[in-house]
């Protein structure tokens, strides 16, 4: 029963986690390139040079790109968690089958056997 370990993919799971740290960075970058940005339109409506529309379309746009991060980081799962998680199941069910009797287990190995 202890094969049934090899069958999950654990690995896919850190994978998943790392392409979401690289979004995350991604994103964080973008909300900083936007924060500069803004920056740089509010010293051109302090010297004059753009309306108060201009710079509350950017305030805007900034704004919508932080509620999207912020949305992501609450969508964000914790894989570790979820890896601790499944083991744990994992381990009480191979518990649970030793406890069986030997008839019962040649059953489900057959099963198993045949489903794979």
């Amino acid at each position: 029963m202890q094969d049934l370990l090899e069958h999950i993919p654990i690995e896919v799971i850190k994978i998943e986690a790392a392409a979401e740290q690289n979004n995350t960075a991604a994103s964080q970058e973008k909300i900083y390139t936007a924060k500069r940005r803004y920056d740089r339109k509010v010293g051109a409506y302090t010297a004059g040079l753009i309306s108060i529309e201009d710079l509350q379309v950017e305030k805007d746009r900034l704004d919508t790109l932080e509620e999207a991060l912020i949305v992501k980081e609450l969508k964000k799962t914790d894989y570790e968690s979820i890896e601790a998680e499944l083991k744990q199941i994992i381990g009480s069910i191979l518990e649970a089958f030793e406890t069986l009797p030997p008839e019962t287990v040649k059953v489900f190995s057959f099963l198993r056997k045949l489903l794979l």
